[in-house]
């Protein structure tokens, strides 16, 4: 399948920004989080996957501190990646630091962004750039509607346009 390119700020992971009733095991291959990504829980509980159940569409998630197995469905899991913060316009001197996604505000639609120095900031989407390798939810595309609601594989990100290129 031939690359698309999506606005930064109409994507979301697979952290339950997607449309209710829409399965994960429904998404290609490609799509799926991989075994042995970081992610974090709904309750903030930190884990790996550690495998994925198509038929029901259920991770197992090894939580990090006490090594107990815990079963999640996408909707409750936030991928752990490694970020680079962008066009920042009133904190101009945090562009291009890097941080680890640690969260998501729901309320404010701003992911939650751990900095390497242990400094956290509340960031929209816009202004995080995320990893060749993402998984991805496509939202609020007006040209090409029929790719909203579907998981993707980031695979290439333009720095001008701001937009991603999925599969």
């Amino acid at each position: 399948m031939p690359p698309k390119r999506v606005s930064a700020g109409k994507q979301s992971d697979c952290a339950g920004k997607r449309k209710r009733g829409a399965r994960q095991s429904d998404a290609p291959d490609h799509a799926r989080l991989p075994t042995g990504q970081s992610v974090v829980l709904r309750d903030s509980t930190i884990g790996v996957i550690t495998d994925y159940e198509p038929d029901d569409g259920m991770y197992e998630i090894t939580v990090e501190s006490s090594q107990r197995i815990m079963y999640a469905t996408c909707e409750s899991i936030l991928p752990r990646y490694q970020v680079i913060l962008i066009d920042l316009q009133g904190r101009a001197e945090l562009n291009g630091r890097r941080g680890t996604i640690e969260g998501w505000d729901s309320e404010r639609q701003r992911y939650e962004i751990a900095l390497d120095d242990a400094y956290r900031v509340k960031l929209q989407p816009q202004n995080v750039m995320l990893p060749h390798d993402a998984r991805v939810h496509i939202e609020g595309l007006v040209s090409a509607v029929h790719y909203n609601g579907k998981l993707a594989k980031v695979v290439d990100h333009d720095v001008d346009s701001g937009k991603y290129d999925v599969q």
